[in-house]
């Protein structure tokens, strides 16, 4: 009787204990899943600010640019001056948005080209756009990066084609037609750092637009 009542106490006591085992087991696997559901809650509501500069060459600029550029741009233009002609750089335009990680904006608007003179003709406005989406990563050492795919920077221009005069009035009136121009790329960029997108020309000799992103996490 002894024997049995010390082996029905072990088979009790290991029942109880591998009770707690799976109790314990459960509690982690439900702690991992809440820890999971609000890191992932956490990137969805990362938000990043997205600043676009486009900055255009002195030479043959006029009163199109009118500020300097901003000190933080200061690597970019270090980086353009070492690749490109010498040349002074001014602001042209800058473009502000906000955007959630893994999201994206389209920003579409009529009206004077933003790197072109304060004031357009309101029969023939220049259309602009401005779209991408963002996601957000880490490379193998830990530093914060952002995938920009697609970005898209596009104009529409008018461009005065042919002329056509009537007789009764003896005046001439121009004929427009538009013209898509811009930039459309797929890259990676570190978080809060400057980063030079790309190039482009015009028709003014000497004049030179330079496209700048950055895109810097803010607060939830």
């Amino acid at each position: 009787m002894h024997t049995r009542t010390r082996g029905g106490a072990l088979t009790v006591a290991v029942a109880f204990a591998l009770l707690l085992a799976g109790r314990g087991v459960a509690q982690a696997q439900d702690g991992g899943a809440s820890s999971g559901r609000q890191q992932s809650a956490a990137r969805a509501e990362t938000n990043f600010e997205v600043q676009t500069h486009v900055l255009i060459t002195g030479a043959g600029a006029g009163a199109d640019a009118t500020s300097k550029v901003p000190q933080a741009l200061d690597g970019v233009v270090r980086q353009l001056k070492s690749m490109l002609p010498p040349a002074d750089y001014k602001l042209a335009a800058t473009f502000v948005n906000r955007v959630k990680d893994d999201g994206g904006f389209d920003v579409k608007s009529a009206g004077a080209s933003p790197f072109g003179p304060a004031r357009a003709d309101p029969l023939t406005p220049t259309i602009f756009q401005l779209s991408l989406t963002v996601k957000a990563f880490e490379d193998a050492s830990g530093a914060r990066y952002v995938r920009v795919q697609p970005f898209r920077l596009g104009l529409k221009i008018p461009i005065q084609t042919a002329s056509v005069y009537t007789e009764k009035t003896g005046q001439g009136y121009p004929v427009i037609q538009y013209e898509d121009t811009g930039l459309n790329t797929q890259m990676s960029v570190r978080e809060g750092v400057p980063t030079l997108v790309g190039t482009l020309n015009t028709s003014r000799p000497g004049q030179l637009f330079v496209i700048v992103l950055t895109v810097g996490r803010v607060g939830r």
